[in-house]
């Protein structure tokens, strides 16, 4: 196991609460990447100073994806036959463009579905994140490394 994930693993209890202490209205959204062991947002809990997440809807038909990711997610479908619920992908937004970082086997589902819309987390850069959770979280995952 590598030590990124060693890291999410011992400390993701702490995380979710602080991150749910941060933004309330995003337990679902918090929740389902807890169960991931947040290893989708690592990067931006690493930099969580400079990120800020918010909830939204997002056309899935114009957002970027990584096709290494894409071709992978592709492979894996008959794994996730039985997955039901499509909501909740998670995207980091550069400038005016949406990128999947989390997520591919839903959108993959949803567009063969003929669904456009998908909810989802959107994590954004910003010149300063000043939440009083920020240091905490921050100094969780610094304590362990």
């Amino acid at each position: 196991m590598g030590k990124i994930k060693q890291i999410l693993i011992k400390t993701k209890d702490r995380i979710k609460d602080l991150l749910i202490e941060m933004k309330p209205e995003m337990e679902k959204e918090i929740e389902l990447a807890y169960k991931d062991n947040f290893n989708e947002w690592f990067g931006m809990l690493f930099q969580l100073d400079k990120f800020d997440l918010r909830p939204g809807l997002i056309d899935i038909n114009n957002i970027k994806m990584s096709k290494s990711k894409l071709k992978e997610a592709q492979s894996e479908m008959l794994l996730y036959e039985n997955l039901r619920d499509l909501h909740y992908i998670s995207m980091v937004q550069i400038g005016q463009e949406y990128h999947l970082i989390d997520g591919y086997h839903r959108v993959i589902k949803a567009r063969k579905a003929n669904i456009d819309v998908l909810k989802a987390t959107i994590w954004t850069k910003v010149e300063h994140n000043d939440h009083k959770n920020v240091p905490k979280i921050r100094g969780l995952i610094m304590d362990n490394i």
